[in-house]
């Protein structure tokens, strides 16, 4: 079914990188994240009770602005190595 070509091993090494990478991402301490689940979870263990829905709700907005913040850096990044690369100066 699959051929031993160099193209289909650099796939599947490419693949399970990407896996890895995002599995990675998913548990750091954002909270529309897993990491901010299980940080959430952690705090409300701390204080011995579960916290109300509107600060549950909070944080949510707080890491969804994290979430695009972020995006917008790597954009803009990328974005702007672009522009040079096509300018001649990257």
């Amino acid at each position: 079914m699959y051929e031993n070509g160099p193209l289909n091993q650099d796939g599947r090494a490419g693949s399970s990188d990407l896996s890895i990478n995002l599995a990675v991402l998913n548990l750091l301490p954002i909270p529309v994240l897993d990491g901010g689940q299980v940080l959430l979870t952690v705090a409300e263990g701390i204080k011995g009770g579960s916290f109300s829905s509107r600060t549950r709700e909070n944080f949510m907005k707080v890491g969804i602005a994290a979430v695009a913040l972020l995006f917008v850096i790597v954009m803009f990044n990328d974005l702007k190595g672009l522009a040079l690369s096509l300018l001649g100066k990257g």
